[in-house]
């Protein structure tokens, strides 16, 4: 891509500051969103997640391993656990769904077919 030597070390310098200020930015999301939710009381997974990130990306890049095949890792990674938990929520929905179901919809069902039958019912009932 660059056949000068200076350009290559204008283009790598261009980089690793690039680099650096994209992990300043990172850790600086984080604190903040670490901040918010100590205030609101509650703590989010994506913190723990950010955290790991950048944690991978900045050994990574100390020790000179391929970031590329870090972000893939992280990415099936992320999309593993993001999977997992919608599995863990679709599970869960039936058994949420149950005392709605038995509280609210099968005693409005039961009143409407009763209804209708005990209209039908009740002239046969009277008259005779």
């Amino acid at each position: 891509m660059f056949r000068d030597s200076g350009t290559r070390r204008i283009a790598s310098a261009a980089f690793v500051a690039l680099f650096a200020v994209w992990v300043v930015v990172a850790v600086s999301a984080m604190r903040f969103i670490r901040e918010q939710n100590e205030e609101a009381g509650r703590t989010e997974p994506f913190v723990d997640e950010l955290r790991t990130f950048v944690v991978m990306i900045v050994q990574t890049d100390e020790l000179g391993g391929d970031i590329g095949g870090v972000l893939r890792a992280q990415a099936l990674a992320s999309r593993t656990r993001r999977r997992q938990a919608a599995q863990k929520k679709a599970l869960q929905a039936p058994v949420k769904m149950v005392f709605p179901l038995v509280l609210f919809i099968l005693p409005a069902t039961f009143v409407v077919i009763l209804g209708l039958a005990a209209l039908q019912i009740l002239p046969m009932v009277l008259v005779g």
